[in-house]
């Protein structure tokens, strides 16, 4: 477990890394190349630069502003005032004006974000642990777990209560800061292999609920429907003997949960992998003497061996009382050399080869949905679009932030709900915990390009195509009867 978070950031053409201790101490922001202190966060206190950020941030922008305003574009003072606790200035929901541009608000929004983002915790416990440390301490974007948060001004406030919190635009990074690599080399964060720990870039996801339609009464309405509930994916190890392999195949708490109305063409497959194989007269006798031999080595058995030669003996005087063996010996040797077949051509006939269709193993099953949203207000047209937004994000793969790796992407469990009473439905068939692997929107359902006047879209075809992680087996079938159809 990391002792700081840290991470890379470009602030007005300066890169930088901005490391955040978790029990509370001073946070600074440092250059991400020599490693010169540029800016430090004292906890309840307001981020203060050194000399070395007004320096570096005059160089990397130089301009005639400097020689038109009269000014020293290495002085500390004027730096301060004209760029790190100034700039643009924005109305908060409070009536309190705040610097949205400045340097200062950057790096607040930064940490702020930075200390909310669960990537930077092993898991969801070290995370409320950091942040009520964080909080006792006043640093700016801690939280306590309860609804109350410490602001820019190093007050603990109530969150939900926007009068009171002073800097609530500060949770939103402002267009000009850049979140770029890693604050780690590879070295660093791949001490454990590729699946230990490696450092990932942010990804976002909250535990919220969308429903379409919006208005829909879930989860106990009228009307059944899908649901979708989004974890992070579990790596099943390398224990495959005995137990169930794996286990659950997700992790953590449940990010977002859509609920989708139910689809005309609901149905499952199941199948399984069947495939002929043959042995013919040859390659038995053969395959006999293997296992006998394989057998009597692993048993330490010389008796065993050498049964297996007996057997092979006996199979051999059986297949030369055969008539047609010596035929078919000349025309296999002859069919070798030309490369044709000799023995049906000269003989009409070929050797048996004992066809029969073998079970080779299980099959994942795959599920289509298709969707069509058509918004009927403002609300719901923005649901449809947060929607659309959170299955591309969960299906895509999660970069490391020295770009070496890439994390598998979040998986997802679906249930089909009856809307009486929110529960699972009893009359179809349940999932396992499933990837998506493939997405697809059609903006223009109809044929034409129609918008309302916001510029929303008047219709929305989805698609959708999930894989299950696992396949089914047998004794997941036991209960017959339970109150659905199985797996």
């Amino acid at each position: 477990m990391a002792d700081i978070i840290e991470s890379i950031y470009t602030i007005n053409g300066v890169r930088g890394k901005l490391r955040i201790p978790k029990n509370g101490d001073t946070a600074t922001f440092i250059d991400a190349s020599s490693g010169t202190t540029l800016a430090s966060l004292q906890p309840g206190g307001e981020w203060e630069p050194t000399p070395s950020f007004a320096f570096a941030h005059n160089r990397a922008n130089r301009s005639s502003w400097f020689d038109f305003n009269n000014l020293s574009p290495d002085d500390p003072d004027e730096f301060k005032d004209q760029f790190f606790y100034n700039g643009p200035t924005t109305q908060n929901k409070d009536g309190k004006w705040v610097s949205k541009n400045s340097i200062n608000y950057q790096l607040k929004a930064a940490t702020d974000g930075e200390i909310g983002a669960i990537s930077n915790y092993d898991d969801n416990e070290e995370r409320i642990e950091t942040n009520a440390t964080l909080y006792e301490n006043n640093v700016y974007g801690a939280t306590d777990g309860e609804g109350n948060k410490v602001n820019s001004a190093g007050e603990r406030v109530q969150t939900n209560n926007p009068e009171q919190f002073a800097d609530a635009e500060a949770v939103v990074k402002p267009a000009t800061e850049v979140k770029e690599d890693t604050s780690k080399d590879a070295s660093e964060d791949t001490s454990e292999g590729a699946s230990g720990n490696v450092g990932w870039r942010s990804q976002k996801g909250k535990n919220e609920t969308y429903s379409y339609p919006f208005k829909q009464a879930a989860p106990k309405g009228l009307l059944d429907y899908i649901q979708f509930e989004i974890y992070d994916y579990n790596p099943p190890g390398l224990d495959v003997i005995g137990g169930d392999y794996g286990g659950s195949r997700k992790k953590g708490e449940k990010y977002e949960t859509i609920q989708l109305p139910m689809v005309p063409s609901l149905s499952e497959s199941n199948s399984t992998d069947w495939g002929g194989d043959s042995l013919n007269a040859l390659k038995g006798p053969a395959a006999k003497l293997a296992t006998g031999l394989i057998g009597g080595i692993g048993n330490w058995s010389l008796d065993q061996a050498t049964a297996a030669f007996g057997t092979l003996g006996s199979n051999i005087d059986e297949a030369i009382k055969d008539p047609n063996l010596k035929n078919f010996i000349i025309s296999h040797f002859a069919g070798q050399a030309v490369g044709a077949n000799i023995m049906g051509r000269n003989a009409g006939m070929v050797v048996n080869n004992n066809l029969e269709l073998l079970f080779s193993g299980p099959r994942l099953r795959t599920f289509n949905f298709n969707f069509r949203f058509t918004p009927r207000e403002d609300d719901e047209a923005k649901v449809i679009r947060k929607i659309i937004k959170i299955f591309k994000r969960s299906m895509a793969p999660q970069r490391s932030t020295s770009n070496l790796f890439l994390k598998t992407p979040r998986v997802f469990d679906l249930k089909y709900i009856k809307g009486t009473d929110g529960d699972p439905h009893p009359w179809m068939n349940k999932f396992k915990t499933c990837a998506l692997s493939a997405f697809n929107v059609d903006y223009t359902p109809d044929g034409s390009y129609m918008t309302y006047q916001d510029g929303s879209m008047t219709a929305y075809n989805v698609t959708m195509t999930f894989n299950e992680l696992e396949p089914n087996y047998a004794d997941q079938y036991n209960d017959n009867d339970s109150e659905t159809t199985g797996w």
